[in-house]
């Protein structure tokens, strides 16, 4: 297993990134991987003082293996451990533990010792269920020994593997490895070679071993002689049992280890170089992997369990009575007393220091049979119960006709493993973020790979207009419902108001094929998943309602994108994001009922079943608006008031994302929430320069989602809900429902506006033109959207006697929003019109001579945009910086003049100033963010993921979670970028977003840009489709 570099551990000597940080303003990016490989050779000792628990190993490549024997209850291992990866500056590092006892490596002492001594019924059942009865029995039995050593001693075992992950973590390029077999092979091969007689000699020596045991008797197990006697009395009564537990894992521990000694890639020419690797295990395991070294391994023979013969199996099902009994009664006595405490001597009297050497094996027990947090989730899927499911379970793409849902199978990933987890979003769920990150299944479980007790997968059917066009059937291609979890009893009034069916309905996107993948494969990447992710965590911070995202797993899982759409594909990684929300249903869902349309033929694969969607209507309704069901008796007056709903929460969510500047990107009728919540994060984007075109979607070359368009194209995708709920909703009805939308939309706009401004004692209506006025100068002088908003809270009201256009009053405020304004090459770069000269001539020519053509090729309002553009672009051909910087200054003096008559109406009659004012900075601070989630910010997260290396989006994620950081003098994170001229480049689309993700990832002349900076030049080039 790589090791993320996301430690938090301070380090030795200088670290990774410090010399990434230091030589960063003078280094390439080869030519600092270069340094740190140097650093790292410099620090490696070449005659290193060891320990004497250490031995040596060699490959015929020259490689060399550096084996720390440990003791698992002991403070010296650990120092051992240290001292020998600090010594040898190794290229990886492989201990003795398996996927199944990985969460140790992040588990604290305090966790480590309530798991081993906590011993419960469900334990035992967990042990049973996994591996049968008998290994299940024994495991709880040898946990036993694991917990009574414990107790012993005061510490939990394995602090020698959790000290080798975290030095690992400290030296440049180490990658950590897993070496030992998987726990459960073990106990089942053990089980199944001892006889029935072994079995219940072994199960009672382990049931009363009870004696007391000191740290001194610990480190015994590190002496080759007292282990080599051991060994050999344990070979005398128990052969097969050595065989398996102890030999056989030498040979798995051996070849891993031979496997990581395999020569590594020297930087900057790629040369094979021989390895450097330490391996930390048991003392026991030394001496069989010194024996195994230089042998043919056959790793197959001991990886799985021969079934028993029929006649084997009949005789032991009836001589297994009398023994189960024993264990059990055992098992019950070590679960409910103190009776195993009995100062009995040894069965085995020296095979005890053999069991207390191993104990080891009853600590991964602890770990691998803690239940999954993600198992406790309390599933009551109703949704399948109450809207018609697809009879047929077959695989395939198809059209799905008279059902809402068709149930899928997720398809597994290689490696699954997180990239960051929500803390807040998975409290929804009664999850912390550390149970989930440290469970051992976690990754399986959220990724698709191991499908969760009580989940029901299913993928839903909806349909679409897309760009304004009917499309048919789409369908839930890449997302999987797992089904809707209980909500805490405790559960905030917010939240019952937020989802009163006290379910959230959990969701996987990218989980593989279902019947509504059409030409695609299923799966999502790391890019899109990493931008939905943090997009929807960001955007509830914002408190803008939108559907949650708890996690981001990755896997080893690849799929092919093209991602510039050239023809030039690359693999990449397999994603999946969780995806939480009360439901997800949307208006899309309602249209698998809607007849062919006039203009693309396509019909709703369920037209026709009327009754199904007067089926989805009440659903809908009564779950997840119960007050508008229980005060209307007639249908039709509560269709209505449902639709008013949706149409009120509608306007005022538009409302709030241009109040912060986010454009969604692609607000087709299937990405639109029946919640009126923010639904499907694709090629979103938070504007940086104001424009009110701004487009987001490099695919929407009309602009039919800009920014300005946001308002009006919800009403119109409103319009299509209502044509698809009638007749249950008659269409005078919906139209004098749809006729409320514009006066709505603009009093939550100006409400918002008012609070952005920190207007909160008067509405005068002359607040709409400073508004107005306030963005065509944002859009003149090319400022900043985010940060023009954060300033205004530092202009004052006038204080009493104060000349409301005070020039130095009004020149620092100028020189303040000055900062976030745009320079000249900036304003050309944005002002250049995306068609080329000849096509915009041609173009210019049929609107004049041929209508028809025109309109078959574009429309005027986007030939309007391109001459606008042209307009601008040659008025600022002609102009200087110094021009541009006197005209902006211009503007921005004649609105704060205007903002400062209005701050001082918004005093008068008030005999405290400032207090007025004090109350006008809070507001206004916890209103407009200090920070959001720009798409450069985002790029540098994501390429970084792209490296192995999630801190930076783990990073990200906290800073999003507090976007208003009223802490003005607290300095905030930021991205490393290069430094350089902020002058246009001329290229194509690709070869602008290759320099894009260039200046995002180089180390060239780079420095630090906070994250509430204005983005760096370059970041206007990066474009998502």
């Amino acid at each position: 297993m790589d090791q993320d570099n996301n430690s938090e551990e301070e380090s030795v000597g200088i670290s990774e990134d410090d010399a990434q940080q230091r030589y960063s303003h003078e280094l390439s990016d080869m030519e600092a991987i270069e340094v740190l490989w140097q650093m790292r050779a410099q620090r490696r000792q070449t005659n290193p003082d060891l320990p004497n628990t250490v031995t040596r190993l060699t490959t015929p490549e020259g490689s060399v293996v550096y084996l720390v024997g440990t003791a698992h209850f002991s403070d010296s291992s650990k120092k051992d451990v240290t001292t020998t990866i600090r010594a040898v500056q190794p290229d990886v590092v492989v201990v003795e533990l398996c996927q199944y006892r990985v969460s140790m490596l992040k588990m604290d002492e305090k966790t480590l010792l309530k798991e081993a001594k906590d011993i419960n019924l469900e334990k035992v059942q967990q042990a049973i269920r996994q591996n049968g009865v008998m290994s299940g029995l024994m495991q709880i039995l040898l946990l036993k020994v694991s917990a009574h050593i414990t107790e012993q001693l005061g510490m939990a075992p394995g602090g020698e593997f959790r000290e080798a992950f975290k030095e690992a973590g400290k030296v440049p390029f180490c990658k950590f490895h897993l070496g030992d077999r998987p726990i459960p092979v073990t106990f089942k091969r053990a089980i199944a070679a001892l006889s029935l007689w072994q079995k219940a000699r072994l199960a009672w020596g382990l049931c009363f071993l009870s004696d007391p045991i000191s740290k001194e008797d610990v480190e015994k197990c590190k002496q080759k002689d007292l282990l080599e006697q051991t060994m050999s009395e344990m070979i005398g009564e128990f052969p097969a049992l050595h065989r398996t537990i102890v030999a056989e894992r030498d040979i798995y521990l051996t070849h891993t280890l031979r496997q990581a000694a395999r020569c590594v890639e020297a930087p900057p020419n790629g040369q094979k170089v021989p390895a450097v690797v330490v391996g930390v295990v048991g003392m026991g395991h030394v001496p069989g992997i010194e024996k195994n070294w230089d042998k043919e391994l056959n790793i197959q023979e001991i990886m799985s369990v021969a079934p028993p013969s029929r006649f084997s199996w009949v005789l032991r099902t009836v001589l297994k009575g009398a023994l189960l009994g024993v264990l059990g009664y055992a098992c019950n006595l070590l679960m409910a007393s103190n009776v195993l405490r009995l100062k009995r001597p040894y069965i085995f009297n020296s095979s005890s220091v053999w069991l207390r050497s191993y104990s080891m094996d009853g600590m991964g027990t602890a770990i691998a049979l803690r239940r999954s947090p993600l198992e406790r989730l309390d599933f009551d899927n109703v949704v399948l119960r109450k809207l018609p499911v697809e009879g047929s379970e077959a695989l395939g793409v198809r059209t799905v006709r008279g059902a809402c849902f068709s149930r899928v199978k997720p398809q597994p990933l290689q490696n699954p493993r997180f990239v960051a987890v929500s803390g807040p979003a998975m409290e929804l769920l009664s999850l912390s973020a550390e149970e989930v990150i440290n469970d051992p299944l976690g990754a399986e479980y959220l990724s698709g790979s191991r499908v969760m007790p009580g989940s029901e997968p299913a993928a839903h059917c909806y349909c679409g207009h897309q760009f304004g066009h009917f499309a048919g059937q789409l369908g839930d291609g890449a997302a999987c419902y797992l089904g809707e979890v209980k909500a805490p009893a405790d559960q905030s009034p917010e939240l019952l108001k937020e989802n009163p069916s006290r379910r959230w309905e959990i969701q996987l996107k990218g989980s593989g094929l279902t019947p509504y993948s059409r030409q695609a494969d299923g799966r999502k990447v790391l890019r899109s998943s990493i931008r939905e992710f943090l997009c929807s965590e960001a955007v509830f911070a914002l408190g803008i309602p939108t559907t949650r995202a708890g996690s981001v797993v990755t896997s080893d899982s690849r799929v092919m994108r093209d991602v510039f759409y050239n023809g030039n594909p690359c693999m990449e990684r397999c994603s999946v994001v969780l995806r939480i929300s009360p439901t997800f249903i949307r208006f899309g869902s309602f249209e698998i009922f809607k007849q062919a349309d006039e203009f693309t033929g396509r019909q709703g694969p369920s037209y026709g079943s009327n009754e199904i969607r007067t089926q989805m209507l009440d659903y809908v309704i009564e779950t997840f608006y119960p007050d508008i069901q229980q005060s209307h008796s007639d249908p039709v007056e509560r269709n209505t008031a449902f639709f008013r709903e949706v149409m009120l929460r509608t306007a005022r969510l538009v409302a709030q994302w241009q109040c912060v500047g986010f454009c969604h990107g692609v607000l087709n009728t299937d990405n639109m929430s029946i919640l009126g919540i923010t639904l499907d994060y694709g090629p979103f984007g938070f504007m940086d320069r104001f424009d009110p075109e701004f487009i987001c979607n490099a695919s929407d070359n009309s602009g039919r989602y800009s920014y300005q368009a946001q308002p009006e194209i919800c009403h119109w995708n409103l319009a299509r809900l209502a044509e698809a709920l009638n007749p249950d909703l008659p269409s005078d009805q919906a139209q004098a429902v749809l006729e409320e939308y514009t006066p709505l939309f603009n009093m939550f706009y100006l409400s918002n506006m008012r609070r952005k401004l920190g207007l909160l004692r008067k509405e005068e209506p002359e607040d709409e033109i400073l508004i107005t006025n306030l963005m065509q100068t944002m859009h003149n002088t090319g400022a900043d959207f985010t940060n023009t908003f954060r300033c205004l809270s530092q202009i004052s009201c006038p204080a009493e006697g104060e000349a409301v256009e005070d020039n130095e009053v009004v020149r620092q405020a100028t020189e303040l929003l000055l900062q976030q304004c745009s320079s000249l090459e900036e304003l050309k770069a944005a002002s250049k019109p995306t068609m080329d000269p000849r096509e915009l001539s041609m173009l210019l020519s049929l609107a004049q001579s041929n209508a028809a053509l025109f309109g078959m090729l574009s429309d005027r309002r986007t030939l309007a945009r391109q001459l606008e553009k042209l307009s601008r672009l040659k008025e600022l051909l002609e102009s200087t910086e110094t021009d541009l910087k006197t005209k902006q200054t211009e503007e921005w003096t004649c609105w704060i003049k205007q903002y400062r008559q209005r701050l001082a109406r918004e005093c008068e009659g008030e005999c405290d100033v400032k207090a007025v004012q004090e109350e006008r900075v809070r507001v206004m601070d916890s209103t407009n963010p200090r920070v959001v989630l720009r798409n450069y910010i985002a790029q540098n997260a994501i390429k970084a993921a792209e490296n192995g290396d999630f801190s930076e989006v783990q990073r990200v994620l906290k800073v999003l979670e507090k976007p208003f950081c009223m802490q003005e003098g607290l300095e905030l994170p930021g991205c490393m970028v290069r430094q350089g001229s902020e002058e246009a480049q001329e290229g194509d689309e690709e070869e602008e977003q290759r320099e894009a993700e260039e200046d995002v990832t180089g180390a060239e002349n780079k420095v630090i840009v906070s994250y509430d900076s204005r983005p760096p030049a370059w970041a206007a080039k990066i474009c998502v489709t």
